[in-house]
């Protein structure tokens, strides 16, 4: 049986997504791998396919099963794919997995001609079904047509020990695209699920799982042998949740002599625990801050006060730890008050946060509000025109759709205008944002030479000029 797990591409309003390597397909395929099954991976982001040239290597490779995982944003390239599969071949079955499978499945099963949708993790959900495709039925966790009824069948229980997945099987991706794109910088995750409940975030897993110490620092070891790299990202936002595991996992990381960056918590967020991190080598981290209104983090439920906010940034500062800061604007409720309130946030602390637009996803609160509040009236079109949240889609603010626009450029000047202000009083700050910026050119060439960096250097300040100043 010869399996293809297949990554769509991704391409927000036009701009092509970096290529990032997949982990759960680097997951499913090393355990389908184990299990004696023959695997091929494509990533259309990291290896990218004409129409024409996917439909003569599936003519070539003559697929049996062909698994697809996929966000909500991608469901356009989902269906373009199907429909070049059901051209080459009506006998490949087709399983689709990821946000869209597990969130949309009713709209995927019923519009486009996919055999299953997989509710959960893959490795279990596909390895089942490939051992039972005569019975479906018995197969845990999946949904399919029949009959022109959606059957779904019983819940497949959450894999418990992460520590028995084997690592993912790196060497059937372009691991070398991947790094070369992302400043020599190997991706890996340390835990699986979220304990909060933020209303803007899909859940593709409940509840939390924790790698243990001892496996993390066994995969980074052979990372860092396989692709002679010092770079790490933690794509998970566990790293920091836990204080004990933290300390062992930075008295572990120390001693490998390398740089990382991961995701954090504001509410975890301490000054000894970020001077652990950094001393353990973490040159980045990533908050989710959101906004600096206290009425729009409560309607995000985000569980954060600007108090708390204020204190994670000055302990970062403090131990001159470079951070990421990312908010959200036009969530629901905002109007001049709550913007007001998240300008003195950012007056306060001298961020420059990258801002995302409010975006309802399928399967969070947000969507169930924007349903109800009727802006979103056919959800079928609704996956078709979703691209992401870069630009506006569905408006949640209290702003008038022709103005929204130009607020968010007015706002997001001003903040820079806020943050010149900021760095006069403390030019410590821009000596050590720029210092973060040098080391990143600095991998920057390393990995892709000077006339590369600097031709995407010019095209990107041309394109966003707050980054120039900003915290990125």
């Amino acid at each position: 049986m010869k399996i293809l797990l297949l990554q769509p591409e991704q391409i927000y309003y036009e701009r092509r997504r970096t290529p990032y390597f997949p982990i759960g397909l680097g997951y499913i395929a090393a355990v389908l791998i184990k299990n004696k099954y023959a695997v091929e991976v494509l990533d259309l982001n990291a290896t990218p396919k004409t129409g024409k040239q996917l439909s003569e290597y599936l003519k070539e490779k003559k697929f049996d099963v062909i698994g697809i995982s996929a966000m909500s944003v991608q469901y356009n390239y989902v269906e373009n794919i199907v429909n070049i599969i059901r051209k080459v071949s009506r006998k490949s079955l087709i399983v689709l997995g990821g946000a869209l499978a597990i969130h949309s499945y009713k709209i995927v099963l019923e519009n486009l001609d996919i055999d299953f949708c997989a509710l959960g993790e893959g490795e279990t959900i596909l390895l089942s079904l490939l051992k039972n495709l005569d019975e479906p039925g018995e197969v845990k966790g999946i949904a399919y047509a029949q009959n022109k009824k959606i059957i779904i069948t019983s819940k497949q229980e959450d894999i418990k020990d992460l520590d028995s997945l084997p690592f993912p099987a790196w060497d059937l991706f372009a691991m070398g695209t991947y790094m070369k794109y992302n400043n020599n910088t190997v991706n890996l995750i340390s835990a699986r699920g979220c304990p909060f409940n933020c209303n803007f975030c899909s859940k593709n897993f409940k509840g939390v799982r924790l790698r243990s110490v001892k496996n993390v620092i066994a995969e980074i070891k052979v990372l860092k042998k396989k692709f002679k790299t010092n770079y790490f990202a933690f794509d998970d936002e566990l790293v920091v949740v836990n204080e004990k595991r933290i300390a062992e996992l930075c008295g572990e990381i120390k001693k490998l002599g390398i740089k990382w960056s991961c995701q954090g918590r504001i509410n975890f967020s301490t000054k000894p625990m970020l001077s652990m991190m950094k001393d353990a080598g973490c040159s980045t981290v990533g908050f989710g801050i959101e906004s600096g209104s206290p009425k729009i983090l409560k309607n995000m439920n985000k569980g954060i006060t600007p108090e708390m906010i204020i204190t994670a940034i000055k302990n970062c500062d403090a131990i001159r730890l470079n951070y990421v800061p990312q908010m959200i604007f036009g969530y629901v409720g905002e109007d001049e008050d709550s913007l007001k309130e998240t300008l003195k946030l950012c007056f306060k602390t001298g961020m420059t946060p990258a801002f995302n637009t409010a975006t309802p996803y399928p399967g969070t609160q947000l969507y169930e509000w924007a349903k109800k509040a009727g802006k979103i009236k056919d959800e079928l079109k609704y996956l078709q025109g979703l691209q992401g949240n870069v630009a506006l889609y569905v408006n949640c603010s209290t702003f008038p759709d022709k103005d929204f626009d130009r607020i968010k450029r007015k706002f997001e000047k001003k903040i820079l205008y806020y943050y010149f202000l900021y760095t006069l009083a403390h030019p410590s700050r821009l000596i050590n944002d720029n210092k973060a910026k040098l080391n990143n050119l600095h991998r920057h060439i390393k990995a892709k030479g000077v006339r590369k960096t600097f031709s995407e250097f010019v095209r990107a300040i041309r394109k966003y000029p707050q980054l120039v100043f900003g915290r990125y």
